[in-house]
């Protein structure tokens, strides 16, 4: 494999590669500085998007049907349920005393 000259240190065409660069970012910065933009949340560097999920929805409430039922409760205190949510692709696991409001009883599916 062949290393052009261009790439070694000290090279002189790397300032202008460097020069080049500062202009292509100014021109992002003026362009994008102050306006409102679009992204996914699994393409943020920081904060974790774990974060940024927990900052934006702790508060939202999650409503799905039981699908079962731990039974280690017996031994180490409150049971879990394991709720299927729509939309989500793994179920939910979440402790009885953390449940809230009235519980409806899900239609009997065939």
């Amino acid at each position: 494999m062949r290393t052009s000259r261009a790439f070694l240190p000290g090279h002189p065409s790397n300032g202008n590669r460097l020069a080049v660069h500062a202009r292509v970012v100014q021109a992002a910065y003026t362009k994008l500085k102050g306006r409102v933009v679009r992204f996914l949340v699994k393409d943020v560097h920081l904060p974790e998007p774990t974060s940024i999920l927990h900052e934006l929805h702790d508060d939202d409430e999650l409503r799905g049907k039981v699908l079962d039922l731990s039974d280690s409760a017996r031994v180490e205190g409150p049971p879990f349920v394991v709720v299927r949510v729509a939309g989500m692709r793994r179920p939910c696991i979440v402790s009885v005393d953390r449940l809230r409001g009235r519980h409806k009883r899900a239609p009997v599916e065939r």
